[in-house]
């Protein structure tokens, strides 16, 4: 039969026979959807591939004038590419998946890491050098909160009624950064106020006994460096306690 067609056609048959076989030819290459299979997505021409693929072996006889090794390439072809786009789908999906772990992981090792960043930040027992060879920042706790500066120019003004009124540069440190009054007992220093501000007064001091303050600005658990220590109660001038020279 397919001998007989190719003849007729070779030898100038009917017209409306070859206009039929045309029309089949395009009816059978053609998706269902208005879009032109090369102006398709991924998604869109495996399927079409699929129904090309199917519709040509159906029809190879009409539509493969070199016999089954044309219709044998054509398949080929059209598998070749639905194979590799599937291989890529689930590239993409190993590719997601491997990053969900990764991203999991990397979230466990933090969750792990900081609190040992923060504990090794404030312990005296972990020296600078130490942290230095960890390649610690110096950080801590949620929001990675930078260490803050040490408070400098602190002046102390102390009155007969054993009262001090303390003032201080906050130096860089932000809004919410927490200054501690430490006052050394003996050989051991200890926090006795603590504020926000950049001042503040503090009672309960036995006026001629002397006393020495310094201050610490602290975030989260970091602390800073102290700043300048300064003494009151050292000596009486005209009959007003003054800090020592």
């Amino acid at each position: 039969m397919a001998f007989f067609l190719a003849n007729l056609l070779f030898l100038g048959g009917l017209p409306t026979m070859e206009l039929g076989l045309r029309a089949e030819r395009e009816h059978l290459m053609a998706t269902s959807s208005s879009k032109p299979f090369y102006d398709m997505s991924n998604a869109e021409l495996v399927q079409w591939t699929l129904n090309a693929i199917s519709q040509a072996t159906s029809y190879d006889e009409i539509l493969f004038s070199g016999g089954a090794p044309e219709l044998a390439a054509f398949v080929s072809a059209g598998t070749a590419f639905v194979n590799a786009q599937a291989a890529q789908i689930e590239a993409e999906v190993a590719a997601k998946n491997a990053t969900q772990a990764k991203n999991e992981a990397k979230q466990s090792w933090m969750d792990l890491v900081k609190p040992y960043n923060n504990s090794w930040q404030i312990n005296p027992a972990v020296t600078t050098e130490v942290r230095s060879k960890l390649q610690l920042p110096v950080r801590s706790g949620p929001g990675s909160i930078s260490a803050p500066t040490t408070p400098t120019e602190v002046i102390a003004t102390p009155f007969a009624n054993g009262s001090l009124r303390l003032k201080w540069n906050r130096n860089g440190n932000s809004a919410n950064t927490t200054f501690i009054v430490e006052r050394l007992m003996g050989e051991t220093w200890a926090g006795v106020f603590a504020t926000m501000a950049t001042k503040g007064t503090l009672s309960g001091f036995a006026p001629g006994v002397p006393a020495i303050l310094r201050i610490r600005a602290v975030k989260g658990q970091v602390s800073s460096a102290p700043s300048n220590t300064v003494a009151i109660y050292t000596e009486f001038e005209n009959g007003q306690l003054q800090l020592a020279a």
